[in-house]
């Protein structure tokens, strides 16, 4: 679910930059099995989306790198750390 996605990841980022900072790897499971995530969401790359959201829902902006996006071999998703 994209909306409530957008929710969360803002919540997240929001979180490091109120502590002393981390990463943030996104398609591990809890238990560290890498799942991956589709590589779009609503028709754009994932690195793309993941900035126009925190560019656009937190306020002060906050430093972050760009997400980096890693192919899972023969599969048709990724991870993004």
């Amino acid at each position: 679910n994209p909306d409530k996605s957008k929710v969360e990841l803002s919540k997240d980022v929001s979180s490091f930059g109120n502590t002393d900072g981390g990463f943030l790897i996104i398609g591990v499971s809890n238990s560290y099995e890498i799942v991956g995530i589709d590589p779009t969401i609503q028709n754009k790359p994932v690195d793309e989306w993941i900035n126009q959201v925190l560019s656009t829902n937190i306020d002060p902006p906050l430093f972050y790198y760009d997400p980096k996006v890693i192919p899972i071999p023969d599969k048709d998703r990724v991870i993004v750390k």
